[in-house]
């Protein structure tokens, strides 16, 4: 008896307890009727509701201790508190090993609770918030060097796969290494003398007996796990060898390894700086590979290898490329946010039309989940697209993210992702039009506006720029043109070059005159500094700029002296002739 003819018995049964009619006891939804029946007796107060609560079942498999090596794993695995973890590896801190031991660190960055964008914790709030998560670390990282020696191939790759994903959780070291340092002293990076020992003996195991470890015991998810973590944590002398030894792995192997782990042996090659023959020889086998599995190749993996591709600048392999741009379409509705946002600036990176349809794809698609994005992936969405389609884009897309930014209360984003957000506005023809690009650009300015000191110089340019050529008046733009004065030492020739060009399109209506005549006097005797030392054609034209800023400060401390209504156009007419 099925448990569908169960459920009709049981139904009707009830139906008969509360002396319904036959014809209700024999209709064709008895599971409705009965609900019918029974809100009926409750409003007539023939029938009482009421709550019992049902206790936890005593032998929860993730409430007992765990009693062998797969529940420990799953205890582990199933921590869903800092202190629950904490207690697992001190109760069973004996009994792990190396796998025990990588699933304990892999759940660190989970656990952790970093500070939210705009939350304005102070530094110490941060520090304290890192001070547990770093100790467990450090726990682990003893644990896991005790265990070195007896380690096979996976524990060896999962141990360096979860350091790679603790990687904002390590200790740092005191310094970067100097200059001066042989390549044999210099690591290329900042963690602590404990990691980097960890790293140095998870890499002699590897290679102990001529890399027969590697070689007897691995499978492609640990070669894939070795290079994303080495990649992750940014190292290159510690690694060079093993990296050399996976890449002809991956050459002789290709068949041992999945679609998705050749896409993330790609993505981590691009991130590390080790280069030859064996690094080329794989990229090439993986392209080759890839190609022929593209069926199997899902979102996450078609973007590992267009980031990769678009890193190494490997802009003439159209046959990837065009696999890539083919499947993406085919499961255009299986992507997410993060994932449009990525292949988007991957093809804008490289430079590649993937065609009307697969930029028509990503645009609708993204539309559709424009609520899901968050500042950075919309900003490399707009930056990719902008590259490709320029003066094109999709103005519902346009319009969509400007009114889903205005409407926002609070925006919170750092000066990069405002600059490639209002860039794509930019590039647009008739970007002034478009719905909401006002209360856009004022809610971007809102939340900028309070951390001028801390905008690097390129993005200050960059922001003056984008709001000159906008029909947007904000504070914002006073602030960038005060903090450039004060810090003119910073700003370079071409950027001081730009400034006064964004200077000239804003004109007096959006500028104070005293505050162009302080800007324009920086900007001169930064322009003047770059006259020593530099090419002819260099020093023409930053004198021109300079000759151009001294006639436009005199002008406007004239205009702000005698309070003549001269217009900016007059002005920097006045000024170019």
């Amino acid at each position: 008896m099925t448990s569908s003819t169960l459920q009709l018995l049981s139904c009707q049964g009830a139906l008969r307890a509360l002396g319904c009619s036959a014809a209700a006891q024999q209709t064709q939804w008895p599971c409705l009727a009965l609900l019918s029946q029974l809100g009926q007796q409750a409003a007539r107060g023939l029938v009482t509701t009421g709550h019992t609560h049902i206790p936890k079942a005593k032998h929860d498999r993730y409430r007992t201790p765990p009693k062998n090596y797969v529940q420990l794993l799953q205890h582990i695995t199933r921590a869903r508190e800092l202190g629950r973890l904490e207690q697992l590896v001190k109760q069973y801190g004996p009994k792990f090993d190396g796998v025990h031991v990588a699933a304990a660190m892999s759940m660190l960055p989970k656990l952790h609770q970093p500070a939210k964008p705009g939350s304005r914790l102070s530094p110490q709030k941060v520090k304290e918030r890192l001070v547990m998560p770093a100790k467990l670390l450090l726990q682990l990282q003893d644990m896991a060097a005790a265990q070195v020696p007896r380690m096979f191939a996976r524990e060896v790759a999962s141990v360096t796969w979860a350091l790679g994903r603790c990687r904002n959780l390590l200790p740092q070291g005191s310094s970067r290494p100097s200059s001066s340092s042989s390549s044999s002293s210099s690591n290329g990076t900042c963690l602590n003398s404990t990691t980097l020992q960890l790293v140095r003996q998870l890499m002699l195991r590897l290679h102990q007996g001529g890399s027969r470890l590697l070689y007897q015991g691995a499978s492609g998810a640990e070669v894939a796990k070795l290079l994303h973590g080495m990649a992750r944590l940014r190292l290159t002398w510690p690694v060079r060898r093993s990296v050399r030894e996976l890449c002809v792995f991956v050459q002789r192997h290709p068949e041992r390894m999945h679609a998705k782990e050749l896409a993330a042996a790609a993505w981590a090659l691009s991130k590390l700086p080790v280069e030859g023959e064996a690094v080329s020889g794989a990229l090439a086998v993986i392209s080759e590979q890839a190609v022929q599995r593209k069926l199997w190749l899902r979102p996450v993996s078609i973007c590992s290898l267009a980031t990769a591709w678009a890193r190494l600048g490997r802009s003439d392999d159209m046959q990837l490329l065009d696999a890539l741009a083919e499947e993406a379409v085919a499961q255009i509705k299986d992507f997410r946010p993060p994932q449009l946002a990525v292949l988007a600036w991957a093809f804008g990176r490289l430079r590649y039309n993937p065609g009307q349809e697969t930029l028509a794809a990503l645009s609708t698609s993204a539309v559709r989940q424009l609520e899901h994005f968050d500042a950075l992936h919309l900003g490399l969405l707009l930056r990719g697209l902008t590259r490709l389609q320029g003066r094109e884009m999709d103005k519902q897309l346009l319009s969509e993210v400007a009114a889903g930014i205005a409407k926002e209360q609070a925006v919170a984003l750092n000066a990069r992702d405002a600059v490639r957000i209002l860039a794509a506005f930019v590039a647009a023809p008739d970007a002034g039009h478009v719905r909401d690009v006002t209360g856009m650009a004022e809610r971007i300015g809102d939340a900028l506006k309070q951390r001028i000191s801390s905008i690097k110089p390129e993005a200050a340019t960059n922001l003056l720029v984008c709001y000159s050529k906008l029909p947007v008046q904000h504070e914002l733009l006073l602030r960038l043109a005060d903090s450039a004065a004060e810090r003119a030492s910073d700003f370079s020739m071409r950027q001081w070059v730009r400034m006064v060009k964004a200077c000239k399109r804003l004109g007096y209506s959006r500028l104070q005159d005293a505050r162009l005549v302080a800007l324009y006097a920086a900007a001169d005797q930064r322009l003047q500094q770059h006259l020593l030392g530099q090419p002819r054609r260099q020093q023409q034209r930053a004198a021109a700029h300079s000759s151009c800023c001294r006639k436009l400060s005199s002008r406007a401390s004239m205009r702000c002296s005698s309070m003549q209504q001269w217009t900016w156009q007059s002005c920097w007419a006045s000024a170019g002739r």
